[in-house]
C-alpha cells in the first residue's frame, strides 16, 4: 500500500521530467529558429554578390538598371570595380577600380594579387556614388608601354589628332569622352598656392568650374577646339612624367 509522502514524491519526480522535457523542446526550438535566420542571411549575402540587379537603383520608369553583361561577370571577379577604359589604337585597355581613401591598388592587379604594374583606379578621394564631377584615374608610366604609358604620346599633337575618343564605361552604361586638354604638371607641395589639377573633384558652382576649365586649357599643350560647359561629366587620366622632380603627364576628357 502507497503512501500519501510516497505518491508525492512520485509527482515531484514526474514535475520534474516534464520541466526537463519543456525546457529541451524551447532548446531545439531555439536552436532551429537561429539556424534558419543564419541561413537566410547567408543566402541574402550571397545573392547580393551573385545577382548585382538585386542592389541597383531604379530609373525613373521603375524599372530596374541592369549592368552591362560584360561589366557584371568582372564585378562577379572583382567588385570593387567601377569601370573599364579604353583608348582605341593604344595599351591603354583594362577595368577601373576603386577603394575609398585606400591606394590599394596602386600595387595590386585586379585579381587583388600584388602586382609592380598595379591597376587603374580612380582616386581615393573621389565620391564614385554619387558620382563626381571629375573622376581622377591613375595608372602607373611602366617602361614596357603597359598601363598608362601611352599616355605621355599625348605631348605630340598630331598623335591627339589620331585619338581624341576615350572609352569608359561605368557599370550601368558605355560612354565616349573627348579629350579637351593634355598637359605636364607635377604634384605641389601642400602649401603651394597653384592649380593642382588632382584636387578637382567637384564643381560646386559655375564659378569654380570656370576656373577649373581656364587653368586646364591654360596648360594645355595645344588647343584641342573642344568645348564644355558646367555640369559637364570630366575624367582626368594621370600618370608618371619624368621631365620634372614629381612630374605628371595629364589629359582630361569630357563625356559626349
Amino acid at each position: 500500500m502507497r503512501t500519501r509522502s510516497s505518491c508525492k514524491k512520485k509527482r515531484r519526480i514526474k514535475l520534474k521530467k516534464n520541466v526537463k522535457c519543456a525546457l529541451i523542446f524551447i532548446i531545439l526550438v531555439f536552436i532551429f529558429v537561429t539556424s534558419t535566420i543564419n541561413l537566410v542571411l547567408r543566402t541574402e549575402k550571397d545573392v547580393h554578390y551573385e545577382n548585382p540587379d538585386v542592389f541597383l537603383p531604379p530609373v525613373s520608369n521603375n524599372e530596374v538598371v541592369h549592368m552591362l553583361d560584360y561589366m557584371e561577370k568582372l564585378y562577379n571577379q572583382n567588385s570593387d570595380i567601377v569601370g573599364y577604359i579604353h583608348i582605341e589604337g593604344t595599351n591603354i585597355d583594362g577595368p577601373v577600380l576603386y577603394k575609398a581613401e585606400d591606394d590599394y591598388y596602386l600595387s595590386h592587379g585586379f585579381d587583388k594579387q600584388n602586382h609592380i604594374e598595379g591597376s587603374f583606379f580612380v582616386d581615393k578621394y573621389n565620391s564614385i556614388e554619387p558620382r563626381d564631377d571629375n573622376l581622377i584615374i591613375h595608372g602607373h608610366n611602366m617602361n614596357n608601354g603597359s598601363m598608362f604609358h601611352d599616355l605621355v604620346k599625348y605631348k605630340d599633337k598630331n598623335f591627339y589628332l589620331n585619338h581624341q575618343t576615350i572609352r569608359f564605361d561605368s557599370l550601368y552604361e558605355t560612354a565616349e569622352y573627348e579629350i579637351v586638354a593634355a598637359f605636364v604638371s607635377q604634384v605641389y607641395n601642400k602649401n603651394d598656392n597653384v592649380f593642382k589639377y588632382y584636387k578637382e573633384y567637384n564643381f560646386e558652382n559655375e564659378e569654380e568650374f570656370l576656373n577649373f576649365w581656364s587653368n586646364i586649357k591654360q596648360l594645355s599643350i595645344y588647343d584641342t577646339g573642344v568645348d564644355a560647359k558646367y555640369e559637364d561629366e570630366f575624367i582626368t587620366l594621370s600618370t608618371c612624367e619624368y621631365s620634372k622632380e614629381d612630374g605628371r603627364m595629364v589629359v582630361i576628357a569630357r563625356k559626349k
